[in-house]
């Protein structure tokens, strides 16, 4: 907004015309007339209370109602009219003569001349004042010389005025018409200037207004712009990445899956771009969305190690997670967000460490109340950064370059969205980093502590780590105490002498192994639960075989089992045969994706081009779980929810649906709950996701969602 200084206002109307200048006081004027006849009517009581107190009825009748009446008729012919003004002046010095005669000259009698010239400053008009000061000096000099020459007016106290008290009188009666019009002028430039204000303030909101109109539009048009490309690549995204997952499973030669590895990979670098650009676009329109709820930290960091786990084992890196006793098993936050922000930060780190360790740390900050700090530090031996670009790498597509790291191509999108994301959860994303020496970033989330850690009474109090590095000890040791567990640690290379009783569980290192030799295994006793991260062939009764990384999920399932069975089982594949599923789905490839990948685990499964076919199919047979796309012809898959909601009203049937959509924007996960979906996933869906989605949907009982559960 551009405001006009007073000193740099030549005309003194702040760019307004003169017209304008007078509609901006049209209303000032209205307002001071009306009080102006008011207060000449408390003028016209006055006269007539000192008329009766001293007898001067003559001179007050004709000249106080003249003097009001003036005013009345001009204020109605002309009203808000300078002539208007300049007769309220002349009115109010009549009145102040005539006060003044009645009182025959007393001089404290002038003060009504002051109240009356302080009046006139509420017009805003320094010319108002002059008609009137001309007619009381007039008034004063005239009956001065005829008092001087010896008439009696009763006006004056001396039966002279000299020249000099006059001119003194006269003087100080100028002087007070001066500061009062000045006042008026003063206060006149105020209104304008604040009018001048008001109105560019107006103007500027308006157009503010309407940017903001033009920003909203061009946004929505850009959001809806997004999530029509984001729908349109998902769809033979999902085709590309679906189908080189099914190629991936058969047997091919050496030069075929390399070929298959190179485009599932580059699908992935894609969907995580288009991923990338989608968070960015939400954070930017600040229209980012938060879930808030009660969560298990031991589920979330293994869900965040399972996803990543293929890197560092591609890799040849150590990759673990070593989670503090302080830190409380149950949370409340969003930990949809916070395993983005993990995820990010952990493919940041594998993506530039060609050799040594990642490594996930969880600690805990005490807060108030229930409220503290989960810190997470994930540190890697990779390339490093220049402490010069410690804030640059937060920036969107900024990247580490020339620091001797070859194929690590990326958008720079990553670290600037947890960063952004950190901070709109109110917490805080660092990082402590030198060329060469590797990196820590250090994520500060506030989060609510709803269980602390009771550690779990497994049958196995006391057990023997052997052979592991000295990370991969500490991360299994942090877990094997949070169940209750009591480990000792023998090194890599350092030697057993013998084995204690109490260790009915031994975890044996594929190092060790190799060392030793695998009849080595053989000295040890078959009442004993061994574990071993070496993938060797015909593992002996009593032995089983343990993935790095280390996870909760595993040990819980290996410290509360009663026999020795192997660890590894086929219980998703069990819960899947002969299961029958319905694919509501228009694209062909999608179609072939979905039902291969769930026919391979010894599901049955029927396929729908559109939502009538999928009602018919459903009128035939029942199923076990629906998959429903939401974008496709003839009936979409939300008109298609609603009908089954509908036809299930009355009945104690509710058949699970899933949603498979393309649709990756905010509030599209919502939209297929709120018409009944019970699941979502986004495509393109990987083996993984489906197979382990279905798992959780079938262990509910029938009737009961995932999402519907109370």
């Amino acid at each position: 907004m551009k405001i006009i200084p007073a000193e740099k206002v030549e005309d003194g109307n702040y760019g307004f015309t003169k017209g304008e200048v007078d509609e901006i006081l049209a209303d000032q004027y209205y307002r001071i007339d009306l009080l102006m006849e008011r207060f000449l009517l408390v003028h016209c009581l006055i006269a007539f209370f000192l008329a009766f107190i001293y007898s001067t009825w003559i001179i007050t009748i004709p000249v106080a109602i003249s003097a009001l009446l003036m005013f009345a008729i001009s204020r109605r012919a002309a009203p808000g009219s300078l002539l208007t003004r300049c007769i309220a002046g002349i009115s109010l010095q009549t009145f102040v003569a005539l006060h003044i005669y009645q009182m025959h000259g007393l001089p404290e009698m002038h003060f009504f001349f002051f109240t009356a010239q302080t009046m006139m400053i509420l017009y805003y008009d320094s010319r108002a004042f002059w008609p009137g000061t001309v007619l009381i000096i007039g008034q004063h000099m005239l009956f001065a010389a005829l008092t001087n020459a010896g008439y009696s007016v009763d006006f004056f106290p001396d039966t002279y005025i000299t020249i000099s008290k006059q001119f003194f009188h006269y003087s100080i009666a100028v002087g007070q018409v001066c500061v009062c019009a000045y006042w008026a002028h003063y206060l006149r430039q105020g209104l304008v200037r604040d009018t001048r204000q008001r109105t560019e303030l107006l103007a500027a909101n308006f157009a503010l207004s309407e940017a903001r109109g033009s920003a909203d539009q061009a946004n929505a048009i850009k959001s809806q712009f997004l999530a029509n490309m984001s729908h349109e690549i998902r769809t033979p995204l999902n085709g590309v990445i679906g189908m080189s997952a099914l190629l991936q499973d058969l047997d091919t030669s050496e030069a075929s899956r390399y070929y298959v590895d190179c485009i599932k990979s580059s699908g992935e670098t894609l969907l995580a771009l288009i991923n990338d650009i989608l968070d960015l676009s939400k954070i930017e329109a600040g229209k980012i969305a938060f879930h808030f709820q009660e969560f298990s930290i031991e589920s979330v960091i293994d869900d965040v190690l399972a996803t990543m786990q293929s890197k560092a084992i591609e890799k040849r890196l150590e990759f673990f997670a070593v989670i503090d006793q302080a830190v409380p098993r149950i949370l409340r936050g969003d930990p949809d967000r916070i395993k983005q922000i993990w995820i990010n930060l952990i493919g940041n780190a594998l993506k530039f460490t060609d050799s040594g360790s990642v490594v996930v740390r969880l600690s805990w900050e005490e807060g108030e109340r229930m409220q503290g700090y989960l810190i997470t530090a994930i540190q890697d031996t990779g390339i490093g950064i220049p402490v010069s670009m410690h804030d640059k790498i937060f920036e969107s597509f900024s990247q580490v370059a020339d620091i001797g790291s070859k194929g690590t191509a990326g958008t720079g999108l990553g670290l600037h969205i947890s960063r952004q994301l950190s901070m709109a959860m109110g917490g805080e994303l660092t990082v402590k980093s030198e060329v060469h020496k590797g990196s820590t970033f250090i994520s500060r989330l506030p989060v609510d502590g709803v269980l602390q850690s009771h550690p779990m009474h497994s049958n196995l109090d006391a057990c023997l780590i052997l052979g592991e590095t000295e990370l991969a000890a500490e991360s299994l040791s942090s877990i094997l105490v949070a169940f209750g567990c009591v480990p000792s640690v023998v090194a890599d290379g350092d030697h057993l002498d013998a084995l204690e009783e109490s260790w009915r569980m031994i975890f044996v290192s594929d190092s060790w192994i190799k060392r030793n030799g695998q009849e080595a295994l053989a000295g040890f006793k078959s009442d004993r639960t061994i574990i071993t991260t070496a993938e060797i062939g015909g593992l002996p009764e009593g032995f089983v075989y343990l993935r790095k990384p280390f996870r909760f999920v595993q040990l819980k399932a290996l410290l509360l089992r009663k026999d020795t069975q192997p660890l590894l089982s086929q219980e998703t594949a069990k819960k899947l045969l002969n299961r029958r599923f319905l694919v509501i789905e228009d694209n062909v490839i999608n179609q072939h994706i979905l039902s291969e990948m769930l026919i391979r685990q010894g599901a049955e499964v029927d396929l729908a081009a559109n939502g009538e076919l999928g009602l018919a199919a459903i009128k035939e047979k029942d199923y076990d779980i629906i998959f429903m796309d939401c974008l496709m012809p003839i009936m979409n898959g939300f008109e298609c929810t609603r009908i089954i909601r509908q036809m299930e009203l009355g009945t104690n049937v509710r058949r699970r649906i899933i949603a498979t959509t393309a649709n990756a924007m905010s509030g599209d996960q919502e939209d297929c709950i709120r018409c009944g979906m019970d699941e979502y996933v986004a495509k393109p869906i990987t083996t993984e996701a489906l197979l382990g989605l279905v798992s959780k949907i079938l262990e509910e009982p029938v009737g009961v969602s995932a999402s519907f559960k109370t």
